[in-house]
């Protein structure tokens, strides 16, 4: 009876940990049109998980969805954190660079008192005279975009004689210039090439930042997957220990009754080890998971959360639908790849750096126009006041220019080769790419094709384990051959998982190559 319950046992064992499959997702190239912040609510079956509450790392079991496991990530990675800073960096830049635009003003105001003798002191008095006088002034210059430079300014003194006389005298002088550039320098397009520069950098800096977030996406997503790999390896390999166990005493008790042979044993009994082997090296390989993931998570109480638990809620069965032909998610990934949309703008960028350097073969050749003027007056203490009035009009050119201008000639034929490198960089970029996504479609079908033919093998296997209990039962069999079909119905468990999770993380390699990884998980950064 004891026999007859243990095969029986063993028969069905081979079933415990069939997977169900969830219905089919949706074709991976669709998009929901829709997509939410990082701290917007979101839902996974029958739990809600809001990523605005922090989740407290101390708690002994870390309950995760794949969703919330990846906005807690994006929320805590140090190295993420790091990376997004980059744009609001970039945008100081963007600010410095305006700032040459900007007006500035200057101003200064000094006194002083000493002998007075010649010039327009002899107006009154041909010997020297102490006196005091006062000067204040104040000027503004502004650089304009069309490489126009407006000054303008005014200053005026005050004189009073510490005499007899008590005469004071007062000048006052003002000017304004206008230089317009007409060759170097001349007009938007060589004056901003600077702030435009800087723009671009800003926007290659959000798109470095979004290729870090797909990373970390992909990251968070393989080690949830391996984890629960691990786990599930960890189920199947306690369950062959409890049968194998089983199976030694079922041999100590078949030689105890005479129906088996002493030399059965010892093959039971090193399944058995060979089992319980099994099992440790699965248990290492799930706690290396679990502080993998940890890590990527990022805690915010470090102590405390490299020991939390995990259980992480979803399930990695996913059903299998032909995907769009390759040349979609081609079209797809050299539009949205950051990568490809970082190397255009690069390439914009050293187009700018041509205009800078041509600009600087120019001569340069200023217009100026100058108005300028004066006012003198002087008081007596017993004579009415004179007046004196001056106005002065000017205009020029300026020229300058380095003999042989070598430096600029040199610097313009470096970034002309510079542009024309990062020209074919990007030529070789959309060949990467093709290569990328058409080996990732391969890899994707492979994957997918893959689960069918690694369930039906575990179904044959159960066939095989049940034939070979049967012949034991029957003694036309050895406890080796019983202990071999399990060992093989053991790997095509793991291995029907393994193809589950080895497409899970195919298709996410796909649609992180085509750069839809965050839409796709509905982020917005």
């Amino acid at each position: 009876m004891k026999e007859n319950a243990f095969l029986l046992f063993l028969t069905i064992t081979g079933s415990v940990l069939v997977f169900n499959s969830t219905p089919a997702i949706a074709d991976p190239v669709s998009y929901t049109g829709q997509s939410s912040s990082v701290h917007e609510t979101l839902e996974s079956g029958s739990n809600e998980i809001k990523p605005d509450r922090k989740i407290d790392p101390a708690e002994s079991v870390l309950s995760l969805t794949l969703q919330s496991a990846i906005i807690m990530a994006l929320d805590n990675n140090a190295s993420f954190q790091i990376n997004r800073l980059s744009p609001k960096i970039n945008t100081y830049s963007e600010e410095m660079e305006r700032a040459s635009f900007d007006p500035t003003v200057a101003a200064s105001i000094s006194g002083q008192r000493g002998k007075v003798g010649d010039g327009r002191e002899n107006l009154i008095s041909g010997t020297e005279s102490d006196a005091d006088s006062a000067v204040a002034g104040i000027r503004v210059k502004e650089y304009l975009p069309t490489g126009t430079t407006i000054e303008a300014g005014t200053e005026g003194s005050i004189t009073a004689m510490d005499d007899e006389s008590d005469s004071k005298y007062r000048d006052n002088n003002y000017d304004v210039t206008i230089t317009q550039a007409l060759l170097r320098n001349r007009g938007l397009d060589a004056n901003l090439v600077g702030l435009r520069t800087a723009r671009i950098d800003t926007e290659i800096s959000v798109h470095e930042l979004q290729g870090a977030a797909e990373s970390l996406i992909a990251q968070v997503e393989e080690v949830y997957w391996d984890y629960i790999l691990a786990e599930r390896s960890i189920e199947i390999y306690e369950k062959s220990l409890m049968i194998a166990n089983r199976q030694v005493e079922e041999v100590k008790e078949r030689i105890h009754v005479g129906k088996t042979a002493e030399t059965e044993l010892a093959s039971a009994e090193a399944e058995a080890a060979d089992r319980h082997e099994q099992l440790i090296v699965a248990s290492g390989t799930l706690e290396v998971k679990r502080l993998n993931l940890i890590r990527l998570l990022s805690p915010s109480h470090e102590e405390t959360g490299w020991n939390s638990r995990l259980n992480l809620l979803d399930s990695p069965e996913i059903g299998f639908r032909q995907p769009d032909r390759v040349e979609e998610y081609v079209r797809v990934a050299l539009q949205k790849r950051a990568d490809i949309k970082q190397a255009r703008l690069q390439l914009e960028q050293g187009n700018l750096e041509v205009i800078g350097t041509r600009n600087g073969l120019l001569p340069k050749l200023d217009l100026f126009v100058r108005l300028g003027g004066s006012r003198y007056a002087n008081s007596f203490s017993d004579k009415g006041d004179e007046d004196s009035d001056d106005i002065s009009y000017s205009a020029g050119l300026q020229f300058e220019i380095p003999i042989g201008n070598r430096f600029a000639k040199a610097r313009h034929h470096q970034q002309m080769l510079s542009a024309e490198q990062t020209k074919l960089a990007l030529k070789n970029m959309e060949q990467l790419i093709q290569i990328d996504v058409r080996s990732a479609y391969v890899d994707m079908n492979r994957a997918g094709e893959r689960i069918k033919a690694a369930e039906k093998t575990r179904l044959l296997r159960e066939k095989i384990l049940a034939i070979e209990v049967e012949k034991f039962r029957l003694g036309r069999s050895t406890t080796f051959l019983v202990a071999q079909a399990q060992r093989d119905m053991i790997s095509s468990q793991i291995g029907e998982i393994e193809a589950v999770i080895d497409y899970r993380k195919a298709l996410l390699n796909l649609h992180r190559l085509e750069g839809t990884l965050l839409e796709r998980r509905q982020i917005q950064l």
